[in-house]
């Protein structure tokens, strides 16, 4: 019995870390939202709507691996994998 509970403790931390993982490491919307509240501070004359979007969404995908695409107006993307 007792491998048994150390097998299924062990396949139970597995898949706990599995789902960490793989949730990402996206930030909450409130964090999102004052990151792209600073960008749009910084890049005012490049900063529409849409780049808040596109920051808003790309901050919750991807967290800090956000990247700016130094376009005009500014827009937003995760790195390639």
């Amino acid at each position: 019995m007792t491998v048994f509970t150390n097998v299924r403790s062990l396949a139970a931390l597995i898949a706990i870390a599995a789902l960490s993982m793989g949730c990402g490491s996206g930030l909450s919307t409130e964090e999102a939202t004052q990151r792209c509240d600073q960008e749009r501070n910084i890049k005012r004359m490049f900063f529409s709507d849409g780049s808040y979007s596109s920051c808003i969404s790309c901050y919750e995908e991807c967290g800090d691996e956000c990247v700016g695409q130094a376009t005009a107006p500014e827009s937003y993307a995760c790195p390639a994998e």
